[in-house]
Parts: C-alpha cells; sequence; structure tokens
C-alpha cells in the first residue's frame, strides 16, 4: 500500500514549481489577500493537475504564506505588524551575514555585475521618489535580484531560499497595506544599494555587515511609517 501511495505522489520538482509560479501570482497582485484561492481555477490558469497544486499549497503553508480554513478554503495568510517586525530583524541579520561573508567570497567579474545592478536599482529607486510610479514593478523585482545575488555570493546555499520566504512575508505585508515599494523617512535615510556594493568591493566584512543591516533596518521603518501613518 505504501509503495502504491508513494508511486501516486506527484513529483516533488513540479510541486516546487507550482508552488514558485503561485508565489508569482501573489507578488503579481493576482492572488491577494480575503479572497479564496481556488484549486480547480488555479490549475488551469498554471496548466497543471488540481493534485500539484494542492500538493503546492500545501508546502506554502508550510512556508507560513498561505492559511488552510476549514470548510472555507485556502487563502493568503494576513501578516501582523508584530509578525512583519520579526521577519525583518530576521532578515537584518541574515542579510548582514550574506554581505559579510561576500565581502571575502565574492568574484571580481559577481561584483561588476552587483555593482551594475545597484546603480539600476538606485536609479528606479530616485524614480520612484520623484513620482514616477511606473518604476514600482520594476524596483521591486530589481531589488530582490540585488539581495539574492548578494546571498548567491556568500556562498552559503541555505541563506538564499531562506531569504526568499522572508522576503515574500514581507511583500505580503506590503500589499496588505499597499505598499509594495516604500519611501523613506526624511530623517532617517536607507543607505543606498552602491553603499552596500562600496563596502563589499572594499573586501570589508565589518562594514559589509553593518552598511547591510542598517540598510534593512531602515526598509523596515520606512515600511512602518506607512502603517502608523507617519509616511503618507
Amino acid at each position: 500500500m505504501s509503495a502504491q501511495k508513494n508511486s501516486a505522489s506527484p513529483p516533488p520538482d513540479r510541486v516546487l514549481n507550482c508552488a514558485g509560479q503561485i508565489v508569482s501570482l501573489i507578488r503579481s497582485g493576482q492572488i491577494v489577500l480575503h479572497r479564496r484561492i481556488g484549486e480547480s481555477s488555479l490549475a488551469e490558469t498554471l496548466q497543471v493537475s488540481r493534485t500539484i497544486v494542492r500538493s503546492a499549497l500545501e508546502h506554502l503553508e508550510m512556508a507560513g504564506l498561505v492559511v488552510r480554513v476549514p470548510r472555507s478554503g485556502t487563502f493568503l495568510r494576513e501578516i501582523s505588524v508584530s509578525e512583519f517586525c520579526d521577519v525583518m530583524d530576521i532578515r537584518a541579520a541574515l542579510e548582514a551575514l550574506s554581505a559579510r561573508l561576500a565581502a571575502t567570497r565574492a568574484q571580481e567579474h559577481e561584483l561588476k555585475g552587483l555593482a551594475a545592478l545597484a546603480k539600476h536599482v538606485d536609479t528606479l529607486n530616485r524614480r520612484f521618489a520623484n513620482g514616477d510610479e511606473k518604476a514600482v514593478l520594476e524596483l521591486a523585482q530589481r531589488d530582490l535580484e540585488f539581495h539574492l545575488a548578494i546571498a548567491k555570493m556568500s556562498g552559503n546555499g541555505r541563506l538564499a531560499s531562506t531569504l526568499k520566504q522572508q522576503r515574500l512575508i514581507e511583500f505580503t505585508f506590503a500589499m496588505a497595506q499597499h505598499t509594495v515599494i516604500y519611501r523613506e523617512l526624511k530623517d532617517r535615510p536607507v543607505p543606498p544599494h552602491g553603499d552596500i556594493v562600496k563596502a563589499i568591493r572594499k573586501r570589508d566584512p565589518i562594514q559589509a555587515e553593518e552598511v547591510m543591516r542598517r540598510h534593512i533596518l531602515r526598509t523596515k521603518e520606512a515600511r512602518l511609517g506607512y502603517f502608523t501613518g507617519e509616511i503618507v
């Protein structure tokens, strides 16, 4: 019986791929809070079986991104302010470690690519700060690429996968506040991405760690500013 059950289980790679596609739908705003996630419609949209969709949703439930409500269905889980703060504190610690390791392990060709990406992200940030709302979606994507690139340079395979989950929880909270991208608090500016690259290129792990930690914690303050009304 157990052998038959195992053979009927969907392939793990297809489940993870489906989970990734569902995450993309969350990021694009096609899956939103308080609206049931229909397995049938999702299976049709992604062109996979309901079994794979169900397994993918179970995977995301374990990751803390969705919740199953008895006799009601599956929903995107609402993130509390307290949980958001916890997640950002964890992210600050992990990304600080990521930058510290990258300062001693990154290859020069990787740093050249990172510098170019940082320049592009900071340009998009300035465009958004000046009122260009069209920069929002690309800014969100490029910012994620930047931070995951540093995690990859750290040489620690677990960092990138863990950070992806932390970022999605942050993104879910931001969507609930209608602030996928934040504006900075004027008296507490977020260190630009270029400063992070400079510290890593200097091969100074302590400075890289500190600049990255400050970058993440100032981001946290800015997001909370929308929630508390400090930023409007």
